[in-house]
């Protein structure tokens, strides 16, 4: 018997427009303010224009929002890659992870990346072996960790069948529907 391995796949959802969350924060704000006032005062329609302010800058930043694909590297390439990039001396993060943290996640997600789709899921033209250093640059620290947090889980973490609790509890059939035996009516 032949067995094949599909490694893991998951998402990195990168916003390009960040400088929204700003207006967002501040529509929020003017939403609470709008919101609590007394009755009296308060305008349905101003609690609605509000509402529609804030949903219209979430809808903005979702437009500008792309998929990130990756896929896990196999195990005799991720320890290749992280003998390239060995850890820097007297850095406490590299000699916890074994590797240069700062060279290697960019490595890895130059080869990772398999794809990158806009927000209504249309494939982005991106190359990222050889665009990924300048989007990396541009990136806040914090977006560049959720592309390492997602390369770590994909390479050190998914090992086995995941399971949603919401889906199994949303399609369980009900108890008068089921044929199915109960455990008394099986024993």
């Amino acid at each position: 018997m032949t067995i094949t391995v599909k490694r893991p796949e998951g998402t990195v959802n990168f916003c390009t427009d960040l400088a929204l969350r700003g207006e967002w924060e501040d529509a929020v704000e003017n939403l609470e303010k709008v919101r609590q006032k007394e009755d009296s005062e308060r305008q349905l329609t101003d609690v609605a224009d509000a509402a529609h302010a804030v949903q219209d800058l979430e809808a903005r930043m979702r437009a500008s929002t792309l998929r990130f694909r990756l896929k896990g590297l196999p195990r005799k390439q991720w320890q290749e890659l992280g003998a390239e990039h060995p850890p820097r001396e007297q850095n406490a993060q590299d000699a916890s992870m074994g590797v240069n943290a700062s060279t290697f996640f960019d490595a890895v997600a130059k080869i990772s990346i398999f794809a990158v789709l806009d927000a209504e899921g249309a494939p982005v033209d991106f190359d990222a072996k050889a665009e990924w250093d300048a989007l990396a640059d541009d990136m806040t620290d914090g977006q560049w960790r959720e592309f390492g947090d997602e390369i770590l889980r994909l390479n050190r973490s998914v090992t086995d069948v995941p399971f949603s609790r919401a889906a199994s509890l949303l399609t369980r059939p009900s108890e008068e529907n089921s044929t199915s035996p109960t455990p008394s009516e099986s024993a």
